[in-house]
C-alpha cells in the first residue's frame, strides 16, 4: 500500500493544537493556550534536523551554508505565502470597518502592510499586524534562517549544546516574564521574546529528532517488545493529557509551571515520532490529513474574528449572549479559513508558474550545483 509522506498523527495534533490557540485568543478555553505555539516551532525543528542530518556529510563553506539558508527561508516564506496573502487582505478589511477608518486613513495604514509580508514585527519595524500572528511566522522563519548554517557545519557540537540553548531560553523567559506568553516584548532592551521562544523550540525539535534517530538506529529500525509499546503508548497518552490539562488550567496558575509543560509536551512528540506507539498510524488517513492542511489558514484567519466578535455585533447593533457570539466568531472563521485554502491553492500553483519560469530558473530560487541540498 503506498504511503503518505505525511503523517496522519501529526497532522492531526497541528490541527488540535490550531484550534487551541484559537480557543485562547478567543478567551473561551485553554489560557495557556498559547504553548500551541510551541508545538508548532518544535515541529519545525524536528523537520529541519530531518532535512540537515540527510546531508551533514556534505562539505559545505560558510558562504555555501547561508545561501542554504537563505533559499530554505524563501522556500518556507513561498509555501505560506499563498494563504498568508488573503488573509491579510481579509484581517485589514476587518480593522478598517471596526476602526471605521476614512479613505486618508485606509491609505495611510495599508503601507505598514509592507511590513505583514516582510514579516518583520519582531524587529521593531512597523506592521499593521492584521492577521494577528505575523510575529509568529517572522520569528519562526528568522530563527531557522539562523540556525540553519549552524545547523549544517557544526551538526554534532550543535546536538550537543541544543538541550542547553532551549533550556537557557526558557529558563530566562520564565524568569523574567512569569511565563511563556510573550509573543512580541522586549528584554534587556534590545532581545526580542518571539525570537527567543522560535530559537528555544526549534532547537529543541532538532535535538528530538535526533535523539529519534538515534533510537531508531539501536533498534535497527525494529519494533519494541509488545510490552514496550504498550508502555510508550500510555506514556504518550499521559503526557498529551498533562499538557492540555495544563494548556486548561487558569494562567495565573499554570504560566510558572510552563517549562514543565514544555518539557511534557517534547516528551509526548518524541513518543508520537518514535513509531513505538500502538497509535502510530492509527491517524493516517485523508480526513486527518486534510485537517492537518487546514491548520494553517485556521492560524492565520482565527485571531480578526474572535478577537473583535463583539466590536462587529456592536457595529451593527446586534445582541446575543456571549455563547451565541463566540459561536458566529467560530463559524465566521472556519467559513474564511475554507475560502482563504481554496484560494490560497490556486494562488500557490501561479506562485509556482512563475518560480518555474524562465525568468526565474536558475536564479534566486533555485541553488547553484555546489550548493544544492
Amino acid at each position: 500500500m503506498k504511503r503518505h509522506q505525511r503523517n496522519g498523527n501529526i497532522e492531526l495534533l497541528r490541527f488540535i493544537f490550531a484550534v487551541c490557540i484559537m480557543l485562547f485568543h478567543a478567551d473561551m478555553a485553554f489560557d495557556s493556550g498559547y504553548l500551541g505555539v510551541e508545538f508548532f516551532l518544535i515541529l519545525t525543528g524536528y523537520f529541519l534536523g530531518r532535512k540537515i542530518c540527510a546531508h551533514r556529510d556534505t562539505e559545505i563553506s560558510w558562504t555555501g551554508a547561508f545561501r542554504e539558508s537563505t533559499h530554505e527561508l524563501l522556500k518556507r516564506y513561498f509555501s505560506i505565502f499563498p494563504y498568508l496573502l488573503p488573509s491579510t487582505v481579509i484581517g485589514f478589511i476587518i480593522q478598517c470597518v471596526i476602526n471605521y477608518k476614512t479613505p486618508e486613513a485606509i491609505l495611510k495604514s495599508m503601507k505598514f502592510l509592507v511590513g505583514d509580508f516582510l514579516l518583520v514585527q519582531n524587529f521593531a519595524l512597523p506592521t499593521d499586524s492584521a492577521t494577528g500572528v505575523v510575529w509568529y511566522l517572522g520569528a519562526m522563519l528568522y530563527a531557522l534562517w539562523l540556525l540553519y548554517p549552524l545547523l549544517r557545519k557544526a551538526w554534532s557540537a550543535f546536538l550537543y549544546v541544543a538541550p542547553v540553548i532551549s533550556l537557557t531560553i526558557t529558563g530566562i523567559l520564565l524568569y523574567q516574564c512569569g511565563s511563556l506568553n510573550v509573543p512580541n516584548t522586549v528584554l534587556f532592551g534590545w532581545i526580542n521574546t518571539g525570537f527567543l521562544r522560535a530559537i528555544s523550540a526549534i532547537s529543541a525539535g532538532v535535538f528530538l529528532f535526533a535523539l529519534q534517530n538515534l533510537f531508531q538506529e539501536h533498534l535497527r529500525q525494529n519494533l519494541l517488545p509488545v510490552q514496550g509499546r504498550v508502555l510508550v503508548t500510555i506514556l504518550e497518552i499521559l503526557l498529551y493529557v498533562s499538557v492540555f490539562q495544563h494548556m486548561n488550567a487558569s494562567a495565573d496558575d499554570s504560566g510558572a509551571s510552563d517549562g514543565i509543560a514544555l518539557f511534557a509536551l517534547s516528551a509526548a512528540f518524541f513518543c508520537t515520532v518514535s513509531r513505538q506507539s500502538f497509535s502510530y498510524g492509527l491517524f493516517d488517513n485523508a480526513f486527518c490529513r486534510f485537517l492537518g492542511q487546514f491548520s494553517i489558514p485556521l492560524f492565520l484567519n482565527h485571531y480578526y474574528w474572535v478577537v473583535n466578535r463583539q466590536a462587529l455585533l456592536d457595529l451593527m447593533h446586534i445582541q446575543c449572549s456571549d455563547a451565541m457570539t463566540s459561536l458566529a466568531a467560530i463559524t465566521l472563521t472556519v467559513l474564511t479559513s475554507t475560502l482563504v485554502m481554496f484560494t490560497g491553492k490556486m494562488i500557490g500553483k501561479q506562485i509556482k508558474k512563475i518560480r518555474q519560469s524562465s525568468i526565474f530558473s536558475g536564479h534566486q530560487f533555485k541553488l547553484s550545483p555546489d550548493t544544492r541540498v
